[in-house]
C-alpha cells in the first residue's frame, strides 16, 4: 500500500500520539502493575454536525482535568493513516497490557469474523481503533466508533443530531459547502448509515448504541462539552473505568 501523503500539521500530529504510546509503554514497564485506564469517548453524528469541534473542546477540558491522562481526538483522516502506517501500529501496540490486548483481537474476531477479502482494511481500521479505545484518554470521531467499539470496557458513546435545515445551513455558513442542499446531506446520511450497515450490521441511528445524544441545535459547544465531561468525571470518581 502506497503511503499517504498528508500535511505537516497531520504528521507532527501523528508523531505526537507515537510518542505518547512510547511513554505510555515505558510507564507500564517501570509500574509493573496495573492501573486505571481513563475512559474513552466515541462521537457520532449526523452530517453537518459539530462532531469534531466537540472532540477539541472536550479534549481540552478533559487534560486540564485529568493532566496524567493525555487526550487525544482522532478524526476519520487519522484513524486511516494510524492504520495504514505498520510503525505508529508496533508503538501503539506495545504501550498495551497482554489483557488489552486479548480483549480487542478476540472482539475484532467477533465483530468481523471470516469475511470477504474487500473488508481487509476496515479490519485493520477497526482492530486500530478498537487498541485506541483499549489504552482511554482517546476520543474516536466518526467511522462507525460506537459500534466498532462496544466490545471494550470503558466506553462513552456519544451522538449528536439536529434538524436537515439547521445542519444545510451549518455547512454552508462554516464549512463554505454551496453544494450542501437538503438533498446533499440527506445522501451523506445515507452513506454513513450503510457504511455501519454494512460492515457492522447495525443501525446508527438506535438510540441504545449511544449514552447520551446531544442536539447540535439546541446546546451551545460548551454546553455539550459540559455534559460529557460530567458523565466521565462521573465514571472516574465512581471507579467506572476498565483495568489495563
Amino acid at each position: 500500500m502506497a503511503r499517504t501523503i498528508l500535511p505537516a500539521s497531520v504528521e507532527n500530529r501523528l508523531k505526537g500520539q507515537a510518542d505518547v504510546w512510547r511513554r505510555m509503554a515505558l510507564h507500564r514497564e517501570s509500574e509493573k502493575s496495573s492501573r486505571r485506564t481513563a475512559p474513552f469517548i466515541t462521537i457520532s453524528r449526523q452530517y453537518g454536525c459539530s462532531a469534531f469541534d466537540l472532540g477539541q473542546a472536550l479534549a481540552q477540558r478533559l487534560r486540564s482535568l485529568y493532566p496524567h491522562w493525555e487526550y487525544t481526538v482522532y478524526d476519520r483522516r487519522i484513524l486511516e493513516v494510524l492504520a495504514e502506517r505498520e510503525n505508529i501500529s508496533a508503538d501503539m501496540v506495545a504501550s498495551m497490557s497482554e489483557g488489552s490486548r486479548s480483549v480487542v483481537t478476540h472482539w475484532v474476531d467477533d465483530l468481523i469474523g471470516a469475511k470477504p477479502a474487500d473488508v481487509t482494511v476496515f479490519r485493520r481500521l477497526a482492530s486500530t481503533m478498537c487498541s485506541i479505545a483499549a489504552l482511554g484518554a482517546s476520543i474516536l470521531v466518526g467511522r462507525g466508533g460506537s459500534v466498532i467499539t462496544r466490545g471494550i470496557p470503558g466506553g462513552l458513546h456519544i451522538r449528536l443530531i439536529a434538524p436537515l435545515a439547521w445542519r444545510v445551513a451549518r455547512l454552508q455558513q462554516t464549512d463554505h459547502e454551496a453544494e450542501a442542499t437538503p438533498s446533499f446531506v440527506e445522501q451523506a446520511d445515507r452513506g454513513r448509515e450503510q457504511f455501519v450497515e454494512r460492515f457492522l450490521h447495525a443501525d446508527a441511528n438506535d438510540p441504545q448504541l449511544y449514552h447520551l445524544t446531544l442536539n447540535n441545535q439546541r446546546l451551545s459547544l460548551e454546553e455539550q462539552a459540559e455534559a460529557v465531561t460530567a458523565l466521565v468525571q462521573q465514571r472516574v470518581n465512581g471507579g467506572i473505568v476498565h483495568v489495563s
